[in-house]
């Protein structure tokens, strides 16, 4: 289960994946809580849902590219497991992180988009 502050599809305008279709789940909570964050919605709340549920409803988004974002995902137990999940499913995997939690357990086939906060952020 993960807290989802929302899904939703767009186009993607980060990384080398700029300009396509990306499905993006949202996650809720941040363990830093910068003072210029552009999500601050995401610190707290969302919805509880499994994560199969979550693969079921990327792939019916038929983009293909799903991003998991926050607030910070990786704050999350299950999230490593929810991007293995997506790329079992035959979906391209983005994960967009503030660089504060290890990546380690981030499945390797999952596009690193990790945004360094400095200290005073």
């Amino acid at each position: 289960m993960l807290p989802v502050v929302e899904t939703f599809v767009s186009i993607q305008g980060e990384s080398t994946h700029a300009g396509r279709r990306c499905f993006f789940i949202r996650l809720a909570g941040c363990n830093l809580r910068c003072n210029y964050c552009d999500t601050q919605y995401a610190w707290d709340g969302g919805v509880l849902t499994p994560v199969d549920e979550l693969v079921s409803i990327a792939m019916s988004s038929n983009t293909g590219l799903v991003e998991v974002t926050g607030g910070e995902p990786l704050i999350h137990e299950d999230a490593p497991l929810l991007m293995q999940k997506l790329l079992d499913s035959g979906m391209e995997v983005l994960l967009e992180t503030n660089g504060s939690v290890s990546i380690a357990g981030v499945p390797e086939k999952v596009r690193k988009i990790v945004d360094c906060k400095t200290p005073g952020s």
